[in-house]
């Protein structure tokens, strides 16, 4: 798929979907290039303290609109857990010791099954990734007043 085109798809879904997960605070730059990695669709780089991100989705692996909603839905998901997506960073504060790669593969692997499971969620809710790239936040009603219609104010008449 053409760049302009994947970044075009994937722009006119961002809103609806930061809206639809809650992450409108969020700041997102989309970008579309190709990933190093032959497995890598899309990918994620965070500031969680900062709420920012960068997505980037590969063009050249992601062939239709369905693929790439459905990578965008995937790495904002990413951000939703980004919390729990730091081990480099907060557990060699938390246990002063070095973070292994076993143990940080491992953390990973849970936060992707993690994901998985989410999304799989989020389909059989049919929260699919076209569904949430068409999302509209809910009106908030406010409750409404019933109409009173006053009654005519006279005096009485006595007799």
């Amino acid at each position: 798929m053409d760049k302009s085109d994947a970044l075009n798809i994937a722009r006119e879904a961002l809103g609806p979907m930061l809206s639809a997960l809650s992450l409108t605070h969020w700041t997102i730059n989309l970008t579309a290039d190709s990933e190093d990695d032959h497995e890598t669709l899309a990918s994620v780089s965070f500031n969680h303290l900062y709420a920012s991100a960068t997505i980037n989705i590969d063009p050249n692996k992601l062939s239709n609109p369905t693929a790439i909603l459905a990578s965008l839905r995937h790495e904002l998901i990413h951000l939703l857990l980004s919390p729990y997506d730091m081990p480099e960073t907060l557990l060699p504060e938390c246990t002063e010791a070095p973070i292994t790669p076993t143990l940080l593969k491992s953390l990973e692997h849970a936060n992707e099954l993690s994901i998985l499971n989410l999304e799989t969620t989020l389909d059989a809710l049919g929260h699919t990734a076209s569904a949430l790239a068409q999302y509209t936040q809910p009106q908030v009603n406010s409750p409404s007043k019933k109409s009173r219609t006053k009654k005519p104010r006279g005096r009485k008449k006595t007799t």
